[in-house]
């Protein structure tokens, strides 16, 4: 199962965004992901809490400085890893007028799978749902989570 939890890692990219009207404040901001589910065929309650466990550790989130620029123009590393958003191929993506909406593909020939992720954005706080569906060597599970994120001051030093 670990393998599938680490293979569900390239699922997981956002994409380049564009800015909008609707602005994020630079600060600080704390950043959190967390599978809400896990579901697919022949999936177990054992399986679903060690596929989420790997998924919610490899995807943690951590406090991060954003800088004027990434607020006036927000992208996938406010939420993501470089190594998780350069497996990925976005073929849609939309961040700006406080709008969240995005969706790509993942991994190649039969292994990878498909993400989706929607939510709003304000100047203080980022609420969004990723769902994703992932397959790894003939088995297929999918899972959601939230991204959150709020802002909670200036920048340190």
């Amino acid at each position: 199962m670990r393998n599938l939890a680490i293979a569900a890692l390239p699922v997981l990219a956002l994409a380049a965004c564009s800015g909008g009207s609707e602005s994020l404040q630079p600060g600080q901001w704390d950043m959190t992901f967390a599978v809400t589910d896990v579901s697919g065929e022949g999936v177990t309650e054992a399986m679903r809490d060690e596929i989420a466990g790997e998924l919610d550790r490899e995807l943690a989130m951590e406090s991060t400085c954003i800088s004027e620029a990434q607020a006036a123009a927000p992208d996938e590393s406010l939420v993501l890893n470089s190594e998780v958003i350069s497996e990925c191929n976005i073929g849609e993506s939309v961040f700006e007028n406080g709008t969240i909406d995005i969706a790509g593909t993942c991994g190649d020939g039969g292994d990878g799978g498909e993400i989706a992720v929607t939510g709003t954005y304000s100047a203080t706080g980022i609420d969004a749902e990723m769902t994703a569906t992932i397959r790894d060597g003939g088995q297929e599970f999918s899972f959601a989570g939230n991204i959150t994120g709020e802002r909670t001051g200036d920048c340190p030093g």
